[in-house]
């Protein structure tokens, strides 16, 4: 899918797909694009992308795969 926000070409065809979550009809996308972050949630009849900034990036994906946000984060993470 592809959409322009602010000037700006979001393709997730060529993103990263970083996380994904189905809960009931929806699903979650997080992508990470080369300096970029997109959400894309997707229902039955009807997806959107929505940029994110990184810190929501960071946030969701911590929520949706811990072992990912280790992967690209870990070195900053403080143990509980």
């Amino acid at each position: 899918m592809k959409k322009i926000i602010n000037g700006v070409l979001f393709d997730t065809e060529k993103m990263e797909l970083v996380a994904t979550k189905t809960q009931f009809v929806e699903t979650i996308r997080l992508y990470k694009g080369k300096s970029r972050y997109a959400i894309m949630n997707t229902q039955p009849f009807e997806s959107c992308i929505s940029e994110l900034s990184e810190n929501e990036f960071k946030e969701l994906l911590g929520e949706l795969n811990a072992e990912k946000y280790i992967e690209l984060y870990g070195d900053t993470l403080e143990e509980a």
